[in-house]
């Protein structure tokens, strides 16, 4: 059964190679699949035109500058709003995040629609956007062992799958 599934990660190469590769699998085997990036994203993905992309301004709040902070709370709210948006009008299957603080408003706006919601973490540690979202999420991938800090809720919906590498 054919399934829309939206992939949502950070713009640096770290994120987005594994992403396209995920993305070529999934729209290989049938499904219809959807991006979800920042603005540096989609720069890997113009030679992707077949897959449909959405482009959200997302902040990290650890960001030193205090007098930037509400700001950065506001361009997150934002999207968080754009990222319902997108969802009501996709009615996505799954949401499928593989981290980078872009990837938090979509994944969160997840829960008001009850879509299902898969992360996948490529360090030892949870980065900030997955540490949010890992209560969220119904399961988490590590590509390396996973954590021993992690709580025994979070260890039971954890799987060590490996790096995504091509194919």
């Amino acid at each position: 059964m054919k399934k829309k599934i939206i992939l949502t990660t950070g713009g640096t190469g770290g994120h987005i190679i594994p992403t396209i590769n995920l993305m070529k699998h999934y729209s290989e085997i049938g499904n219809e699949v959807l991006l979800v990036t920042d603005k540096r994203g989609k720069n890997f993905i113009k030679d992707y035109s077949k897959f449909k992309s959405y482009i959200l301004q997302s902040e990290t709040t650890t960001n030193k500058n205090i007098l930037k902070k509400p700001y950065y709370y506001f361009i997150i709210f934002y999207s968080i709003i754009k990222s319902i948006i997108i969802l009501y009008k996709e009615k996505p299957d799954l949401i499928f995040g593989l981290g980078g603080y872009v990837s938090f408003p979509i994944s969160f706006a997840s829960r008001f629609f009850r879509i299902p919601l898969v992360i996948y973490e490529s360090n030892i540690i949870l980065g900030r956007a997955n540490k949010h979202l890992s209560k969220l999420s119904k399961k988490i991938f590590f590509s390396k062992k996973i954590p021993l800090n992690l709580s025994n809720k979070l260890k039971q919906k954890s799987y060590e799958v490996g790096v995504i590498l091509k194919k």
